[in-house]
């Protein structure tokens, strides 16, 4: 004879209300009588009444997300708006890295300077 949802859906609140700890495993006892319900009601059903994800029930082991991972360029590009601007300078480092300068000021010097290797800087 079949289990009743309810009676099976009791049995997952008195779990719940006993367990020692927040991930305390759902017993194999309940598992086992929930995927003998889900033969009869459907997996969706007594998923929905017992409040435990369907992938659970039918025992499959729960995947791990891994962590992101920050993108790798294998080209990176900036690029200055189309318009009349021209850059000045344009320095590619050892990396293959182009910097390109639009504006002359002491500071863009001092940092040419310095990524040339001239020691210009204060």
């Amino acid at each position: 004879m079949a289990e009743s949802l309810e009676k099976l859906a009791h049995g997952f609140e008195v779990w719940r209300s006993e367990k020692r700890y927040m991930r305390e495993p759902v017993p194999d006892e309940l598992l086992e009588r929930a995927r003998q319900a889900s033969a009869i009601y459907g997996l969706g059903k007594v998923a929905r009444r017992v409040k435990i994800a369907p992938s659970r029930i039918r025992g499959e082991r729960q995947r791990r997300a891994r962590p992101a991972t920050a993108p790798t360029f294998s080209r990176f590009e900036l690029t200055a708006p189309a318009t009349t601007i021209r850059a000045f300078a344009e320095v590619e480092t050892q990396a293959g890295v182009k910097l390109r300068f639009f504006d002359q000021t002491e500071e863009t010097l001092r940092l040419l300077s310095s990524l040339c290797g001239l020691g210009g800087g204060r």
